[in-house]
């Protein structure tokens, strides 16, 4: 049907980058639906053709992700045989499709993957050479799938009719602990340290007090009393320098 929303669809090498291509499809997911993600070959219903089954699904598809991870050209069948090199392969199946019917088409290179080059690739592939790549990273996976999904919506629209459902919602993904925003600390440690230093004033009055009337009582009580001050002071000072 014409209003039916297009979806994407994920091509990858299962032996390879059936990981990477899983983490992407669970976030494509919760952002547009899983009824727009078309991931797994698997997903084709027993007797059915496999080539018209891919093309059906192509069809419906606005975008196909190109999973390139950095054994994509050299994977080889049992035979030793590049699989790329074989017209029935089917990665080779979907990309050539999709390029066919002009569908967009978005290498996303893996880690220690790069762009094929042309000589490299069969006639039928050749045009994937000249789509831009979107390179992702193991250590800023998050960010970039952001971005790729930021770039998606723009292609093919984001939530269906008017209100945005949960499952559309951008995934909230909390930051890592170290980029976390320390809350405000609050003023306990200011006022234990106005405390103690009021403290320390009230000890030294007592003991030079004590030296004028020549009361060793008193000089010992504010000897002590500044001695036991003096480590609160010291403790406050380490907890402070650590703890902030």
């Amino acid at each position: 049907m014409a209003n039916d929303p297009k979806g994407i669809f994920i091509s990858y090498r299962r032996d390879e980058t059936a990981g990477y291509a899983g983490w992407l499809s669970d976030a494509l997911n919760e952002r547009f639906g899983e009824h727009r993600v078309f991931r797994d070959i698997d997903s084709i219903e027993p007797g059915l053709d496999f080539v018209e089954a891919i093309e059906r699904a192509i069809d419906s598809s606005t975008v196909l992700l190109v999973v390139i991870g950095k054994n994509w050209l050299t994977a080889s069948d049992a035979r030793g045989q590049p699989r790329l090199q074989n017209p029935e392969d089917y990665v080779r199946l979907e990309i050539a499709t999709a390029l066919k019917r002009n569908i967009r088409v978005v290498p996303l290179l893996m880690p220690g993957a790069s762009m094929p080059q042309r000589s490299e690739l069969p006639d039928d592939l050749v045009g994937l050479t000249r789509r831009n790549a979107f390179p992702m990273n193991d250590s800023s996976w998050r960010d970039d799938a952001r971005r790729l999904i930021g770039q998606l919506e723009r292609v093919v629209g984001g939530s269906e009719g008017n209100g945005t459902r949960e499952r559309d919602k951008p995934p909230q993904q909390s930051p890592p602990r170290a980029l976390r925003p320390r809350p405000p600390r609050p003023s306990q440690e200011a006022r234990l340290l106005a405390w103690t230093l009021a403290w320390m004033w009230y000890g030294l009055k007592l003991a030079a007090g004590s030296v004028q009337m020549w009361s060793w009582p008193k000089l010992a009580a504010g000897s002590v009393l500044i001695v036991a001050l003096l480590g609160a002071v010291s403790y406050l000072w380490w907890y402070l320098m650590t703890h902030t």
